[in-house]
């Protein structure tokens, strides 16, 4: 899927206010401006929100300041969630590489060529962290053995 128009993004907006957990995978990877204009300012707010509260906004709060209409995703299940996080990491992936190529005649004609292929490798790196440690709850004899 590399369709990533307005209705794609609220969609992933729909999906990461209604999972904190799987929100919480993908703050650091987030940034306001991968979003078309319309739907940045909500993403910087979702995200200066959570810094401050370690939560999401409430679709209400959401829909009223930033005029949508975002609904609820109900049922989601580990299967939903694997697949919209390879699919939100392959888009901010592709953002970060957009955005460092789009800065690129800039600074070609300034020379900083080191600034491009700093910029282009940060792009190339951003991923979500796959190992999130022991499971604790998964093997408890084997763990305490």
């Amino acid at each position: 899927m590399n369709d990533y128009g307005k209705d794609t993004q609220k969609y992933f907006l729909q999906f990461l206010l209604s999972s904190e957990i799987t929100f919480s995978r993908c703050q650091n990877i987030l940034r306001p401006w991968y979003f078309d204009a319309e739907l940045s300012d909500c993403v910087k707010y979702i995200l200066e929100y959570a810094d401050r509260t370690q939560a999401v906004p409430l679709f209400e709060e959401i829909n009223t300041n930033f005029k949508l209409d975002l609904q609820p995703i109900a049922n989601i299940n580990s299967q939903h969630e694997n697949g919209f996080l390879e699919v939100i990491e392959s888009f901010c992936r592709h953002k970060a590489i957009e955005g460092a190529i789009m800065k690129a005649p800039e600074k070609i004609a300034k020379g900083n060529y080191s600034d491009i292929e700093s910029q282009l490798k940060d792009a190339l790196m951003v991923s979500l962290q796959k190992d999130m440690g022991t499971s604790y709850f998964a093997d408890p004899r084997g763990r305490l053995e």
